[in-house]
């Protein structure tokens, strides 16, 4: 059994559930004589404690909901809360008794402080507590952004997401994390997720305010497979191309810059992300002015992760390869013409050993797929000598050799990562 004691400050009233007596008796004498002392009743005996008639002016007024909305208790027992009910303040109870229009009991709400300033209500079924305010709308959590937007990680492993909230000085800037599969990967309360078995999934942070705000990680676990070549980097190439089912696929084509899978229709700089429909309007990746649209430059010369078709695609441990990594991969291994499943390509042996295959695949310009008896695949680094241009490498059964390629044209991608 609870007793309700009552105290006053000089800023607020506030209500504060207490305890029995030693003998675990609740002597209503006792409550009376401490609501009488607060109303400055003391003088004038006994109230009656009837939850038909309690002085409602102890809660009326405007309180404002962390969802950012509002309702208000009048004196009268009226309420906009919800709209057409009226209510009843029950001080030695801690309740707030709302009832529909024609009297049905609605919600109770138990409140365990109530001050001129805030009321604070505990949800019994939950555990939690709600604070509504009197002096104005709730600061709500505008935005969520995370460490990691996607993130590859092998079964068992790792890894901690950070999230900033803001504002700062919202109301409430917890966040509750959850995963869309645990049988991929599971997350804590504090954002560490941990790779539990094969696949995709997507790691949820949201505001717990009643914003509705929340930011997402994709996780990728083992999905795709790299060999470690024994290349002096240590540098990882995977076994196939971005879209690609098996080694010997073609798999999809991206502009230099663009992510999108097959995208486009037509590939050429009237279609490219980075420039304003000409080779020398480009609008990132330029240190050429005489290049850039209205003489634009900057210092960019490799695709920055989130305009990197690997990185973006397949998760932040891969990336396309930069220029020396395509050359460490053509001067270090053995190539080899070969035919696999009926593709044309190469089989790359790496010093120690292991191999992989790159298939032929061809490149589009325009709508048109030309040189299907070549491979042509983009590095992530820029040509800085003529920036529309980025570095491909390139081969046929005669040679393997670089490309200047032009950035609005379609080529594969075989991405690489570091080693583990």
């Amino acid at each position: 059994m609870l007793l309700l004691v009552i105290a006053t400050t000089m800023s607020a009233q506030s209500l504060l559930l207490g305890d029995t007596d030693q003998n675990g008796r609740l002597e209503i004498a006792d409550v009376t004589k401490s609501v009488n002392m607060i109303l400055g009743r003391e003088a004038q005996g006994s109230i009656a404690l009837n939850p038909y008639s309690v002085d409602n002016s102890l809660v009326a007024g405007t309180w404002y909901v962390p969802d950012g909305t509002s309702f208000t208790l009048e004196p009268d027992g009226t309420t906009t809360y919800p709209g057409g009910a009226t209510y009843k303040f029950m001080p030695y109870q801690g309740l707030l008794m709302v009832y529909k229009a024609n009297g049905e009991p609605l919600r109770a709400l138990s409140l365990c402080e109530v001050s001129s300033e805030s009321l604070l209500v505990v949800n019994h079924a939950t555990g939690t507590f709600t604070r509504y305010l009197s002096s104005g709308p709730f600061v709500l959590v505008t935005s969520i952004s995370l460490s990691e937007t996607n993130l590859e990680l092998a079964i068992d492993g790792y890894k901690n997401l950070g999230a900033t909230v803001l504002p700062a000085n919202a109301y409430n800037t917890s966040v509750v994390w959850s995963s869309s599969n645990e049988n991929v990967a599971t997350v804590s309360s504090s954002g560490m997720v941990e790779a539990t078995g094969r696949g995709i999934c997507t790691i949820t942070c949201a505001a717990t305010d009643g914003s509705g705000v929340y930011a997402t990680c994709a996780v990728y676990v083992d999905l795709h497979e790299y060999v470690d070549l024994g290349l002096p980097s240590g540098t990882l190439w995977a076994t196939r191309n971005i879209g690609a089912d098996n080694p010997e696929d073609d798999g999809d084509f991206f502009a230099w810059g663009e992510y999108e899978k097959n995208g486009k229709h037509r590939y050429d700089f009237n279609t490219y992300k980075y420039c304003n429909y000409s080779e020398n309007t480009l609008t990132k990746y330029c240190n050429d002015s005489s290049r850039g649209y209205n003489g634009f430059t900057d210092t960019l010369t490799e695709l920055v992760p989130e305009d990197d078709a690997a990185y973006v695609n397949w998760g932040s441990g891969w990336r396309m390869p930069s220029y020396d990594q395509q050359t460490e991969l053509r001067t270090t291994c053995t190539w080899t013409w070969t035919t696999k499943n009926g593709k044309n390509g190469y089989n790359v042996v790496g010093p120690n050993g292991n191999s992989l295959f790159l298939p032929v695949t061809g490149f589009l310009v325009n709508t048109i797929f030309s040189n299907g008896a070549y491979g042509y695949y983009w590095s992530r680094t820029l040509d800085t000598s003529n920036p529309n241009s980025a570095y491909s490498l390139v081969f046929g059964s005669d040679s393997v050799f670089w490309e200047y390629g032009s950035r609005c044209c379609g080529l594969r991608v075989r991405p690489v990562r570091a080693s583990q």
